[in-house]
């Protein structure tokens, strides 16, 4: 797996929150141009924490972030689609009674629905 791109919104007001998800798309957006996934690290401190209001600033940041990602495009898999698709060019993840199967090929996604 590539390095990850550290996501941590919370601790500076909402200064430090827009240049979270402006740092982290442009480290996505780095490792796009590079042909490499973008792995977004982050701590669940961000989104789960005593003070409620911590709480919300983190979830409306990664809400944010979430929101740029898939107006850029975005594919979103698990590690193990990702060592999948390196591995073998597809991935199988089993999502209730079916299986999304995706592949990437030049250039490309595809995914279809299965039978799990």
């Amino acid at each position: 797996m590539p390095p990850r791109i550290a996501f941590e919104p919370c601790g500076g007001g909402e200064t430090r929150a827009r240049a979270a998800v402006e740092a982290a798309l442009r480290g996505a957006r780095d490792a796009w141009k590079r042909a490499r996934p973008a792995v977004i690290s982050s701590h669940r401190l961000n989104y789960a924490h005593i003070d409620p209001e911590w709480s919300r600033a983190g979830r409306e940041a990664l809400r944010a972030l979430l929101g740029a990602l898939c107006r850029e495009g975005a594919a979103f898999l698990t590690d193990a689609e990702v060592r999948a698709l390196v591995e073998r060019g597809r991935s199988a993840r089993e999502i209730g009674a079916r299986a999304l199967v995706r592949g990437y090929a030049a250039g490309a996604w595809r995914a279809e629905w299965a039978a799990a």
